[in-house]
């Protein structure tokens, strides 16, 4: 013997599976539009592995993430970064220099945000050009040493080198 009560929640349950079952047939094209935007791994970000970038200030500069570590370099700098990446909140991934500070954010969706002491807050990134990959130059530990020789002549010759070229005058205080 059942109650009125008991029909109308077997009714309701009888109602909400179908319901269920309708809309996952329904679902179909939603499912796929979810899953090209967000199919991502953590960690993966969409896009060229190689790409040139420019900020809202102007600062081009080139992400190579074909590299065992993601590289950048900016256009004006002759220095590479090595980047860590790491996983941040929405799928997104932030790239830090080895100091740990952030330098880029990387959305699931392909957007940019470039980190810098001007703008620590971010600046939005666009693509620019394409461009190659970064290539690093190997170099055995005496043409290391060289090299470093060479920047240090070069520093002490833009200082006027007045450290090294004259000997210092002692100060003698009147007796």
């Amino acid at each position: 013997m059942q109650t009125a009560a008991g029909r109308a929640i077997c009714a309701a349950l009888v109602g909400v599976a179908m319901l269920t079952s309708a809309s996952a047939a329904a679902a179909g094209p939603a499912d796929k539009l979810r899953d090209s935007l967000f199919k991502n791994r953590p960690g993966e970000v969409p896009g060229a592995p190689v790409g040139c970038f420019v900020s809202e200030d102007g600062r081009v500069f080139t992400l190579d993430r074909t590299q065992p570590w993601p590289l950048l370099k900016f256009e004006d700098s002759p220095e590479v970064w090595a980047l860590l990446p790491s996983p941040a909140p929405r799928g997104d991934v932030i790239y830090k220099n080895d100091l740990g500070q952030p330098m880029l954010r990387a959305t699931r969706l392909g957007g940019f945000t470039l980190f810098t002491d001007k703008r620590p807050s971010g600046e939005a990134v666009s693509r620019a050009a394409g461009c190659g990959p970064l290539r690093l130059l190997f170099i055995s530990p005496q043409a290391l040493g060289e090299r470093m020789l060479q920047a240090s002549v070069r520093s002490a010759a833009r200082r006027g080198a007045r450290c090294c070229s004259r000997p210092r005058r002692r100060r003698t205080r009147p007796p």
